[in-house]
């Protein structure tokens, strides 16, 4: 992941999916450039993973992992996805880093922050 973790720049968007769920939880915006930094920063199935190519945040919308946007009912009008049959369209995230157009970022972040001034 370092080829995409170094084109991340300042003002930058991130957008958290949790696969074991297939929901969207959480936007972010990047506010530092890509730097390198091997030490632990959570448990991970495989300990020896140090996921070391790394930029500092600052969160957007942040969703209880319970009340995270659904991606089954997103996916269908991504363009992201449109590479993946309809069936297999959660395949599309599996990895570390995607990279998504501005229009499905957008969209997305629009129904996650509907979803959050519904659970104020």
């Amino acid at each position: 992941n370092r080829r995409k973790a170094v084109r991340m720049t300042e003002n930058d968007r991130v957008l958290y999916y949790i696969k074991e769920l297939r929901s969207f939880s959480a936007t972010a915006t990047v506010t530092s450039e890509c730097f390198e930094d091997n030490s632990k920063i959570w448990e991970n199935y495989n300990s020896d993973e140090k996921f070391p190519f790394r930029v500092n945040i600052e969160p957007n919308v942040v969703l209880n992992v319970e009340k995270s946007l659904d991606a089954l009912q997103i996916a269908p009008t991504m363009e992201y996805i449109k590479k993946w049959p309809p069936e297999w369209w959660y395949m599309a995230f599996y990895g570390m880093l995607h990279i998504l157009s501005q229009r499905d970022f957008n969209f997305i972040e629009s129904e996650m922050n509907r979803i959050y001034r519904l659970n104020i």
